[in-house]
């Protein structure tokens, strides 16, 4: 039984379908699990550059940053160049969160209580 040392854990079947080819072929033969981390990291760094960059400059409303269009864009700036599944709400079950179906309804339904509650942590 092959049992992989620390960044050895390669990619699952399911992952590698949905990574990007032109991810595939830069990393060559390192798709590992770690290898793709490393990527993640370099896009998330930037992304969190950028967006800290707009709150500073007021480039960022508070109402605008608690919307699921928000949450969407996000998750696809920091996965879009990675995996086909940025930006899109999951379809399939999964053993932590909420039902696919219901997910955009909960980000929506939380949206207002999150915005009245951070507006009142705020005053």
């Amino acid at each position: 039984m092959f049992i992989p040392r620390y960044g050895e854990t390669p990619l699952d079947f399911d992952e590698l379908d949905v990574l990007r080819p032109a991810i595939r072929s830069g990393l060559g033969s390192e798709l590992t699990k770690l290898a793709v981390f490393d990527v993640e990291q370099t896009v998330e760094y930037g992304e969190g550059r950028d967006l800290f960059d707009r709150a500073l400059t007021g480039g960022l409303s508070l109402d605008h940053v608690l919307t699921v269009d928000f949450v969407r864009t996000v998750h696809h700036n920091l996965y879009g160049e990675i995996w086909l599944w940025a930006g899109v709400f999951r379809h399939r079950e999964t053993n932590f969160g909420v039902a696919p179906a219901y997910i955009h309804t909960e980000l929506s339904s939380n949206e207002l209580a999150s915005l009245v509650t951070i507006t009142y942590a705020n005053e």
